[in-house]
């Protein structure tokens, strides 16, 4: 869908280059034909290149338009995968949790009980930490676009 989103915005970009080529050949013939005849325009010139330049104006906003909901497509996939990431993240921490409160009572039932309750109170100590004993943050709250 992004892929999609960026070919429309493609596309409106190469029809305004063109909507621009088709502006500027119309007021060249409009002042050829002016030059030709001493300056003066006809008034059916001038209102040919006014319908024109009205058709070719309307092009353009309506090309805007399309871009504008391409981009807006776009960036509501980008927020969803963002969130689907952040679920997911949160589902991994919460198995990560999981294995290592499992790991702490196979842990508990090798070692005697003395030792075990100190290495329960260091995970949970780890598992509640902001920062790494190395100094890294560990976890990352991700905010929205």
């Amino acid at each position: 869908m992004i892929a999609e989103s960026e070919k429309e915005v493609e596309y409106a970009a190469r029809e305004m280059e063109y909507l621009i080529r088709r502006e500027k050949r119309a007021i060249e013939v409009f002042e050829k034909r002016s030059s030709a005849k001493g300056g003066v325009g006809t008034i059916r010139g001038w209102l040919s290149l006014k319908r024109e330049t009205d058709k070719n104006h309307q092009a353009a906003i309506e090309d805007m338009k399309r871009a504008t909901d391409a981009m807006k497509a776009a960036e509501d996939k980008v927020a969803a995968i963002g969130d689907r990431m952040e679920e997911e993240e949160r589902r991994l921490q919460e198995r990560a949790t999981e294995l290592r409160r499992k790991s702490c009572d196979l842990f508990k039932l090798v070692t005697d009980k003395t030792e075990s309750r100190g290495m329960v109170e260091k995970v949970e100590k780890a598992e509640n930490a902001k920062v790494t004993e190395d100094g890294e943050i560990r976890i990352c709250q991700v905010t929205s676009l």
